[in-house]
C-alpha cells in the first residue's frame, strides 16, 4: 500500500493562528496536537507503511517546511511539489503520476490522508485502515466518515446505503457542502 499525505492546504479554518505562509498542519498547538499535525500523521502512517510508501504533496511555498519536519523527525517520504496549488484531485492525481514514475504497479491500493487531522486513537485509526484496505483490495473505493455532531455547511456529508461488513457500508450518496437544513 503507498500512502499520499496532502499537506498544500492554506489552513484557513485555524486563523488567526494559522496563516497562508505557516498553515495548521506545520504548527504545534498546546494541549491539542503535541508535535505538528504533519509530524503527527507521518507517525500515524509509518505504523502501517514505509516511509519509500509515503508521498506528500505539498505547494513549492511548503517545501521547505515540509523537508524542516521530515528531518527533525528523521523520516524521509517523497516530497511531491504541486507546479501550482490546484485541489485535492490534482494533487492525489500528481502524487499517483510519481508513484508510477518511480515504479509502482498499477494495481498499488492508495490510502489518501489530510496531514492537518487530530486522529485518536491511532490504534482505531491503523485497525480502520486495516479494514478499509481489505475492502479495497476487492476492488471497491473506501472513504471514511464521522458521525456529525452539529449541521455544518463547511463540510461534506456521507449517506450511508447497505451493511458489507461490520461497519463497513456502501454509500447511497454524497452530499458536498449543503446548506443548513440540509445539513
Amino acid at each position: 500500500m503507498k500512502v499520499v499525505v496532502l499537506a498544500g492546504g492554506k489552513g484557513t479554518r485555524l486563523w488567526p493562528m494559522s496563516r497562508e505562509n505557516f498553515p495548521k498542519q506545520f504548527i504545534s498547538i498546546n494541549g491539542v496536537f503535541e508535535e505538528s499535525p504533519l509530524k503527527a500523521t507521518i507517525h500515524r502512517i509509518s505504523a502501517i507503511c514505509g516511509p519509500r510508501d509515503i508521498f506528500i504533496v505539498t505547494a513549492k511555498s511548503y517545501k521547505h517546511l515540509v523537508e524542516s519536519q521530515l528531518e527533525e523527525i528523521g523520516i524521509m517520504a517523497n516530497l511531491v511539489v504541486e507546479p501550482e496549488p490546484k485541489s485535492t484531485a490534482p494533487a492525489i492525481i500528481l502524487a499517483v503520476k510519481h508513484m508510477i514514475d518511480s515504479g509502482s504497479s498499477l494495481d498499488e491500493t492508495v490510502l489518501v490522508v489530510p496531514s492537518d487531522h487530530l486522529i485518536k486513537p491511532v490504534e482505531g485509526f491503523i485497525s480502520s485502515v486495516k479494514k478499509a484496505l481489505k475492502v479495497a483490495e476487492n476492488g471497491y473505493i473506501v472513504t471514511f466518515g464521522v458521525k456529525p455532531r452539529r449541521p455544518d455547511t463547511g463540510y461534506g456529508y456521507i449517506e450511508k446505503g447497505i451493511e458489507l461488513s461490520e461497519m463497513v457500508y456502501k454509500i447511497k450518496r454524497f452530499c458536498e457542502k449543503p446548506d443548513f437544513d440540509t445539513a
